[in-house]
């Protein structure tokens, strides 16, 4: 395994920390607050994680950053990923309206335009912190459905199991691409991580 540098670790446990910070407390979210943080996060997600791991993939300069990338998007593929969340929503009776997706739109719209830039630096950086930070708010999508009476947790099992490591995997892939020269690779990176809290906290903050 490759040296996770220490400062960009640093900077993942603050934004999973930041994530923490901003959750509610499940016993303080009503069944029909769940279900509009559920609704959000599906209508920001489910259509658009493919396309920006496939935007790390294309452009990422490092191997170690691109294998992660394609590795990622191929179980993603695989496995149906945005079939497991919609069914996860399904389940909750939670499936996004034009209001949900025009509550995140903003957001949205932000990260697709970070990721159309095509810089590798910032692509992986997206996918470090989704990934880092799921590890905080997975287990609290958990909590939310098993409150709806959600059976289905296919798509929180499957990504909590994975996404510890998939978190150390694109932490060593940051790593090895800051390392290839960036101009300005601290500003990026640190751009990046706030516009995916934004994206975040606009999907579960009501």
């Amino acid at each position: 395994m490759n040296k996770i540098d220490p400062k960009l670790k640093k900077k993942l446990v603050y934004a999973t920390n930041e994530v923490k910070n901003f959750l509610a407390p499940v016993n303080d979210i009503s069944e029909d607050d769940a279900r509009k943080i559920i609704k959000r996060y599906t209508a920001a997600i489910e259509g658009n994680f493919l396309s920006w791991m496939g935007g790390a993939s294309i452009s990422a300069r490092s191997i170690v950053s691109r294998f992660a990338a394609d590795e990622n998007l191929w179980v993603e593929l695989k496995d149906d990923h945005p079939s497991m969340l919609r069914n996860f929503a399904k389940c909750c009776q939670a499936e996004p309206d034009s209001q949900d997706f025009q509550h995140v739109h903003n957001e949205v719209m932000k990260i697709r335009n970070l990721v159309g830039e095509l810089s590798g630096l910032k692509n992986i950086t997206l996918m470090a912190t989704l990934e880092n930070t799921s590890v905080a708010f997975i287990p609290w999508l958990v909590e939310l459905a098993k409150k709806l009476g959600c059976k289905d947790l296919t798509y929180t099992d499957v990504h909590g199991e994975a996404d510890i490591e998939h978190a150390d995997q694109f932490l060593e892939a940051l790593t090895d691409e800051q390392s290839l020269g960036y101009d300005n690779s601290e500003k990026d990176i640190d751009l990046t991580i706030n516009l995916t809290l934004k994206l975040l906290k606009k999907s579960f903050v009501l």
